[in-house]
């Protein structure tokens, strides 16, 4: 009679390998979940839907967006008689396609290149859009080291910093394509902020002033030859980072905080290194829109969306009453109808301004205990691992003890029946 028999027949059996099975999932889902979940809400806007509203591809929203013609790139990059157009400081090592890209990197080891706008963004909201290309021979995963996008209180100069000096004032916008440390998934984009005396360590990819980061999956070698980020930066300190890994319009978020420290006048810079690894980045466009209301004064935060939205509703709702005192045109059913959307948006607004506030809230608190905890904290989650991994090896232990005096029972019990 074989095991499989046996297993269909006896209860017990079955019983003790659901429970060594139930033993298994606990454990892996202990070790491997923590608390790094954000607090979500169901009925809010999410992150993306709260830029594109922002972006004023959303109805109900009186959104001006004017394109910040001094900080645009796009090709031709020159004029093709004087070789001269740029509002932008570029790096001497940098290759440009007039037509095509601007190769700020290249796909050889030890290069960086940086280039920084020779103006301060004159928007004090605004969204900025890059268009680009990480390209490389490594079809490995072993590539090198990142670009990054910067809005700081002057031009940086050369530095170990993706191409760019340590120790800056404002923002960076990092993409990490190599791990030095012993944590983390790569590539990865992340939030950087600096006030002139903190500053990036490489050996630990910058972990130490990271604010928020996501994996910045499927942006190497895509079909489509490029990549798109957007990054929102509104006035108050929010600042919200949208990828499109295959440029396919398919957004998703990868931060979004608010309460940022930054600059109030700020330069828009782009740089890129490579060290012992290597890979190409392309500079394909980037467009700078500024972002205000319908008075044209910038928007400052989240909440003032709902102001925002209720002029617009305002004036829709009384041109539908216009249109509904005709007879035949809806009635009050449907100004029923409208009112409660209005109400419905305005709910959902408020539970987005206060999901990301709880998202900025919990990450503010892991970085406090982190830093708190030290070498310490780091023991720590040694010691949590190395219990899970050893609770995992006794019920492995224990299952297998199980099996082995099972099947003796049964040689036992076998020999026992030819006997008689």
């Amino acid at each position: 009679m074989s095991f499989l028999d046996d297993f269909q027949r006896s209860r017990s059996i079955k019983l003790a390998l659901f429970i060594l099975l139930c033993t298994i999932i606990t454990i892996f889902r202990l070790a491997f979940s923590g608390d790094n979940s954000e607090p979500a809400t169901s009925d809010g806007y999410s992150n993306e839907e709260l830029n594109s509203i922002l972006q004023g591809k959303t109805s109900g929203f009186a959104i001006t967006k004017v394109p910040l013609i001094n900080h645009a790139l796009e090709h031709p990059y020159l004029d093709a008689q004087s070789l001269s157009g740029m509002a932008w400081s570029i790096s001497s090592s940098a290759m440009i396609k007039n037509y095509e890209y601007i190769r700020l990197i290249s796909d050889r080891p030890d290069n960086s290149a940086r280039m920084f706008s020779k103006m301060p963004i004159e928007a004090e909201s605004f969204e900025l859009e890059v268009e680009f290309n990480l390209h490389g021979r490594a079809n490995n995963g072993l590539m090198g080291d990142g670009w990054a996008l910067w809005l700081t209180n002057k031009a940086l100069g050369p530095g170990e910093v993706f191409g760019v000096e340590n120790h800056w004032v404002g923002l960076g916008v990092v993409f990490d394509t190599y791990r030095n440390g012993k944590s983390g998934h790569f590539p990865q984009a992340g939030a950087i902020v600096g006030d002139g005396n903190q500053y990036f360590d490489n050996s630990i990819d910058g972990a130490n002033i990271m604010m928020a980061s996501c994996m910045a999956r499927g942006i190497y070698n895509t079909n489509s030859g490029k990549s798109r980020a957007r990054l929102v930066v509104l006035k108050d300190g929010y600042v919200s980072l949208d990828l499109d890994n295959k440029a396919n319009g398919n957004w998703k978020n990868c931060f979004t905080l608010q309460d940022v420290n930054l600059p109030k006048s700020m330069y828009i810079g782009i740089s890129g290194a490579t060290g012992a690894l290597s890979h190409a980045f392309d500079l394909i466009a980037l467009h700078a829109y500024s972002l205000s209301g319908s008075d044209g004064q910038p928007i400052q935060n989240i909440a003032q969306l709902e102001q925002i939205m209720r002029p617009v509703e305002a004036e829709e709702i009384q041109g539908k009453q216009n249109l509904y005192s005709q007879p035949g045109k809806g009635g009050r059913n449907q100004k029923d109808k409208d009112s409660t959307n209005t109400r419905r948006t305005l709910k959902r607004l408020q539970m987005s301004e206060r999901r990301i506030k709880e998202q900025v809230a919990e990450r503010k608190k892991q970085a406090r205990l982190e830093g708190k905890l030290g070498f310490f904290g780091r023991l720590f989650w040694l010691l949590k691992y190395t219990v899970y991994i050893s609770l995992l090896g006794l019920v492995v232990h224990v299952g297998r003890v199980y099996y082995r005096v099972y099947k003796e029972q049964r040689r036992r019990h076998n020999r026992g029946g030819l006997i008689n």
